[in-house]
């Protein structure tokens, strides 16, 4: 069994809320309807389910164009670069597998998610860039029975550094802040349903 799902879609805004930096403000950055911005793009979606204890899901985000409109007035500067926090390419998918085991059922599922680069800010400064990665996800959990379950978790399973957020800080502090992504993480949970 498959089933492909489709979307396309275009925005056209006006008046687009950006941080815009201002030499004359301590901060750095300030909120500012400044200028329009151009969206458009695809996501699709598979679903396979070759069997009825495997499932295998595909998505895919397209966004060829994500651009603030240039805008120049009162001292506030915006060129026509891409929106912050837009990769090009989105793509994700997992694996999903269920077996009986003794009395019970065992669900394991991997997954992946990818981003390819993007900028933190909409000035595109080499040092705000983020970098194309990918992080892995997996997950056991056996199913003693309806209310019982045993689960082992992994996060970032390959310890993929990215980064979450990056300021360009340089006229307030003379430095880059940055909030580093989540590490490698791995774990146990037990669940009762009462």
């Amino acid at each position: 069994n498959a089933n492909l799902h489709l979307a396309a879609f275009y925005y056209d805004y006006k008046d687009q809320q950006v941080f815009v930096n201002l030499p004359t403000v301590p901060i750095g950055h300030v909120l500012k309807n400044a200028g329009d911005s151009t969206i458009y793009g695809l996501d699709a979606e598979l679903v396979l389910t070759p069997s009825d204890n495997l499932q295998i899901n595909f998505n895919l985000g397209y966004l060829p164009k994500a651009n603030i409109g240039e805008y120049n007035q009162g001292g506030v500067m915006v060129d026509d670069n891409r929106l912050p926090f837009t990769s090009k390419w989105n793509v994700s998918g997992y694996i999903l597998h269920e077996l009986e085991l003794f009395s019970g059922t065992l669900v394991s599922q991997l997954g992946f998610d990818y981003q390819s680069d993007y900028y933190f800010d909409q000035n595109e400064n080499p040092y705000t860039e983020q970098t194309g990665f990918m992080v892995w996800n997996g997950r056991a959990t056996y199913h003693v029975n309806d209310r019982l379950e045993f689960s082992l978790w992994g996060k970032n399973l390959t310890a993929a550094e990215y980064d979450e957020l990056r300021f360009d800080s340089i006229a307030a502090l003379g430095a880059i802040s940055t909030l580093k992504g989540e590490s490698r993480q791995l774990g146990v949970a037990v669940g009762y349903s009462f």
